[in-house]
């Protein structure tokens, strides 16, 4: 796991060196130098992390990982073929935002996340975007021996931290699992995790002197949690125009009982912008010690300082209203399938999202044309992968049935050095590096890339 460079500089630069980087980096989060979008992020953490529920589905302290809970037919899992590769130069760049649900009692116990946001920056197309992911969501939790069991999408974390991933060692594997659970599932590479805590958010929100934030409508939750989890109270919220301290903001972000959680998900959008506004309106910089000691426990990164920078950097030309933000929302799911209180992806509606947000400039500049064949038995697999490659954006010239019908893996032939394209390929279809094939075009070949279908796609499908 790598260093996390805010907050644990100290040991090896020396007090001075230490409190110029945290001065720097905190900065960068929390709109000092102008308003960067990271520092939209930072506070996006904050508030989405609120979304907690005190009911937790899996025992504490932890049983031994199950197996297949309730998957009638599981299959194995490939490991996805982009892992910690950093991005190139000008590639949309994805950070996973991870907000633990976990109260100051339970610290150093595996945890869930609450909160799982995709925050991605485009340099090219000086745009930046937030995807909301339920945490609800029904996904594949791949496992270390190369298999997968069906779980809440939450949950990766926890198996993560709890199972040392991936090799039994890590003493905190958590944000590693949680990256790869939302490449598997979701096609989306992810190059790097944010992770937070929520024991700082209402002090954050008292060190701005509150939040302004329009009710638009009366909240009355009688089964509110309190933090320790030893009860509930009653929380009540008349409409219209409010001043909030740090207590009532997180109060107003975390009720969910009245109506749902797509409903929480709202308000934690208002908190927000409501939050980020006054601090650009605010001059930070003669709070900076204060911030930094409210932080210094409660964010880590696996970001390098010099990707900080240089995303520090690309979000000054980033502007307000390049910033969009989306959520995997009540009508991309199914609820109470296949189990009670899990939500089931409609993968078509997800996709057709997720090719709206992750739009790939490099990609495009690089118009690499794609041929899909079938390897298998499976009719209509081809034409299957065509169509959700078409809306990841990738330019599909044809498909049709491979000379051979028993690939037992996925192959990629690359013709025409679009490595770029391939790489993206490999990701989207869980190809592994040993089967992507450079080479030179063989007779007749009018494509850039030829992908040749096993029955590991099969797997990737369904």
């Amino acid at each position: 796991m790598r260093q996390n460079v805010m907050f644990r500089s100290h040991a090896r630069h020396g007090k001075r060196t230490d409190w110029r980087m945290r001065g720097l980096l905190l900065a960068f989060f929390l709109f000092v130098a102008g308003g960067l979008y990271f520092g939209y992020i930072f506070v996006s953490i904050a508030v989405e992390l609120v979304e907690l529920e005190t009911g937790a589905d899996l025992p504490n302290p932890p049983p031994p990982p199950a197996v297949g809970p309730v998957n009638p037919n599981p299959k194995p899992a490939p490991t996805p073929a982009v892992v910690n590769t950093p991005p190139r130069s000008g590639e949309r760049i994805n950070v996973l935002l991870l907000g633990l649900d976990q109260r100051g009692y339970q610290a150093g116990e595996p945890s869930r996340t609450d909160t799982m946001i995709v925050a991605s920056i485009d340099p090219r197309s000086q745009t930046a975007a937030l995807l909301s992911i339920p945490r609800d969501l029904w996904a594949a939790i791949p496992k270390m021996d190369g298999t997968f069991e069906y779980n809440k999408i939450n949950t990766g974390h926890f198996w993560g931290q709890y199972w040392h991933y991936p090799d039994g060692k890590n003493p905190d594997g958590g944000p590693e699992l949680a990256k790869r659970t939302v490449e598997y599932n979701l096609g989306i590479r992810i190059h790097y995790y944010a992770r937070i805590n929520f024991s700082g958010f209402e002090k954050a929100v008292d060190m701005v002197d509150g939040i302004d934030v329009d009710v638009p409508q009366e909240i009355i939750d009688t089964a509110y949690p309190l933090d320790d989890d030893q009860g509930v109270i009653t929380v009540h919220f008349l409409p219209g125009l409010q001043h909030m301290d740090g207590a009532t903001a997180l109060r107003y972000a975390r009720t969910r009982h009245q109506d749902s959680d797509f409903g929480r998900m709202a308000r934690q959008r208002q908190v927000l912008l409501a939050l980020r506004d006054r601090a650009l309106r605010l001059d930070l910089l003669p709070k900076l010690p204060q911030l930094i000691g409210l932080m210094r426990d409660s964010f880590d990164t696996d970001m390098p300082l010099d990707q900080m920078i240089n995303l520090a950097n690309i979000a000054r030309n980033i502007k307000a209203e390049d910033i969009a933000s989306y959520a995997i929302d009540a009508t991309m799911v199914v609820p109470d399938q296949p189990v009670v209180g899990v939500l089931y992806p409609k993968q078509a509606e997800i996709q057709k999202l997720i090719s709206k947000v992750f739009f790939d400039s490099l990609l495009r500049d690089e118009a690499a044309t794609v041929e899909v064949q079938n390897g298998t038995l499976k009719d209509g697999l081809a034409s299957e992968t065509a169509t959700l490659l078409g809306q990841r954006g990738f330019q599909v010239a044809r498909v049709r049935q491979a000379e051979s019908s028993d690939y037992d893996q996925t192959e990629i032939y690359n013709y025409s050095q679009k490595d770029y394209t391939v790489q993206q390929l490999a990701s989207v279809l869980h190809v592994s590096p040993a089967n992507i094939h450079k080479t030179a075009p063989p007779a007749g070949a009018d494509v850039d890339v030829r992908v040749i279908l096993g029955k590991d796609a099969l797997q990737s499908m369904n």
